[in-house]
């Protein structure tokens, strides 16, 4: 799913920077597998698979070929221009799984093509709340026409839902070959045996920290519109093999558009925990099993529409951080050290001057992780990004009016010690053409 995705999109921040999630779960929603890519977005879809089935009317009104589109960011966690294409899986007539991939549009229609200043989620882009794009195979030319209608780089666009459509149908070939190939009930009995073995993975992670209540807190510089930084505080208790991630005690949601969705907060919980446990295996359901997450309606980890979530990223990865900051206060030999600041998003877009197209182009700019007992600390690899990558200098310059001038890392940026931060990266392009550019810099 993955390689198709990055075959055929359009836009260097899907094939390139890995700004998507593609993964295959089962009728019952759980996580089989999802490909490496943008570790925030890691067991999101579970939440979004379930509103976009809603939004077609439920598990009756699927049938084989459908493909749908939804992106709402109360179900996908994201902001509206990480939309998801949902595809059922059949076999031999009956619903067995779905593949999906949630990918980031460069533009949807939004009051900019990155708001960092929204009140309403209204004004960050055309919201799809589950409608078919394709109807038992066949393309529903209308809703097409309206995702082509609602962005100011259509062509991008149009390539990256076609992309994200043969991603999805790449997925729902391969399970159903497999299915074929071992039988319904072989395949059934495996998931649950691959399930219980992500469990055992993380109960035994679990097992080695005292149990016990943890505290970490955190800061957003201010929520977008208003000025006051908002701190929030996160409780961790650690009983036995399991581990509860208490974020009750958020502020209220704000008028700002730092609001993260209930998805993005569960990822927060379970990329961290994956990371710390993981031993290099993928994660699946079974990770996520002893981990539970605790939020109450209407606040910042929890918001309720219409709050704005353009920025929802920017308190989740600080929820990771402060997810480590919590476990480290008594057990530093545990996690790492907090990273540097933040990823440092940058969104440019303008007209073409030869041509009058419009164009758009993103790209994040981390710096480094925080070293830990057992060595330095990643370069330019956040942990929250840290199965994404920039795009190389030769894409850039081909695709948008500029040159860049110098991409070097930044001496002595690591924050020194026994086992050093990772290096920041200093970045300079020159413009060629009228330009705008949005970018969200937090932790400042």
């Amino acid at each position: 799913m993955k390689r198709a995705l990055c075959r055929t999109a359009m836009s260097p921040i899907i094939y390139e920077v890995l700004d998507f999630a593609a993964a295959i779960y089962d009728r019952d929603l759980r996580m089989l597998s999802q490909a490496p890519s943008l570790p925030l977005f890691m067991g999101t879809l579970n939440f979004c698979i379930e509103e976009a089935v809603k939004g077609v009317g439920g598990e009756e009104n699927l049938y084989e070929g459908d493909i749908i589109i939804y992106n709402s960011p109360y179900g996908t966690g994201s902001h509206p221009q990480d939309a998801a294409l949902v595809m059922p899986v059949f076999f031999e007539g009956e619903l067995i799984a779905y593949t999906a991939i949630k990918a980031h549009w460069l533009d949807i229609a939004g009051k900019e093509p990155y708001s960092t200043d929204t009140v309403d989620v209204f004004q960050e882009g055309t919201v799809y709340p589950g409608v078919k794009l394709y109807s038992k195979g066949n393309l529903v030319n209308d809703i097409f026409k309206m995702c082509i209608a609602n962005t100011r780089v259509p062509n991008s666009v149009a390539g990256d839902i076609n992309a994200q459509a043969i991603g999805v149908r790449t997925g729902e070939r391969a399970l159903k070959r497999v299915v074929s190939k071992y039988g319904l009930k072989k395949f059934r009995e495996a998931v649950e045996e691959i399930f219980d073995a992500g469990e055992k993975i993380v109960r035994k992670y679990l097992t080695d920290i005292p149990n016990g209540e943890y505290f970490g807190s955190g800061q957003m510089d201010n929520n977008g519109v208003e000025e006051g930084s908002v701190p929030f505080d996160v409780k961790v208790l650690i009983k036995d093999d399991s581990v509860v991630l208490d974020m009750s005690e958020a502020p209220p949601q704000q008028n700002g558009p730092i609001n993260c969705p209930l998805p993005s907060t569960v990822s927060t919980a379970r990329v961290a925990m994956s990371m710390l446990a993981g031993s290099n295996e993928a994660p699946n359901e079974g990770f996520f099993r002893p981990i539970e997450v605790i939020t109450k309606k209407g606040t910042l980890f929890h918001p309720l529409s219409p709050a704005p979530c353009f920025l929802y990223g920017w308190p989740a990865l600080q929820a990771m951080e402060v997810f480590y900051k919590a476990l480290g206060s008594k057990h530093p030999e545990k996690v790492p050290a907090s990273s540097g600041g933040c990823i440092n998003a940058v969104v440019y877009w303008g007209q073409k001057k030869l041509t009058g197209e419009p164009w758009a182009d993103g790209s994040p700019h981390p710096i480094g992780q925080g070293g830990s007992v057992h060595g330095d600390g990643a370069t330019c690899l956040h942990h929250a990004e840290s199965a994404t990558r920039f795009a190389p200098t030769e894409v850039w310059e081909n695709r948008n009016p500029w040159l860049v001038t110098r991409v070097e890392l930044i001496q002595d940026s690591c924050g020194a010690g026994k086992n050093r931060g990772g290096l920041g990266v200093n970045i300079e392009i020159e413009m060629l053409e009228d330009t705008f550019a949005t970018t969200v810099c937090e932790r400042t």
